[in-house]
């Protein structure tokens, strides 16, 4: 499963100022690679009980692709940082029908 890639990515996008800090000093490797090792031994831990194939590999590909899936679900899910929880709702949420504010009861 590639997991690091992705991850920097989400993080870059999701958490700019956790990849900005790791960036500056210089920890964005190291910390993409624990995730990533965290993420591992997540899906080998989903795997375990799986009957394996000579090859070592999961006999259930779909059952394989499904805890990618989860693992990619959970480590993926970053927390809202606090900007994006204070942020307002859009403008055209607030309006009526006639494009006035709508009221609140």
């Amino acid at each position: 499963m590639e997991f690091m890639g992705q991850y920097l990515q989400l993080l870059r996008k999701r958490d700019p100022s956790l990849y900005k800090d790791l960036s500056k000093r210089g920890q964005l490797i190291e910390y993409s690679r624990q995730k990533s090792t965290e993420a591992h031994k997540m899906l080998d831990d989903l795997m375990a009980p799986e009957p394996k194939g000579p090859d070592g590999l999961p006999r259930d590909l779909n059952g394989m692709r499904m805890a990618e899936e989860r693992v990619r679900a959970e480590m993926f899910d970053f927390p809202v940082s606090e900007h994006d929880q204070h942020l307002e709702p859009p403008d055209d949420l607030m309006q009526g029908p006639k494009g006035r504010t709508a009221k609140l009861r």
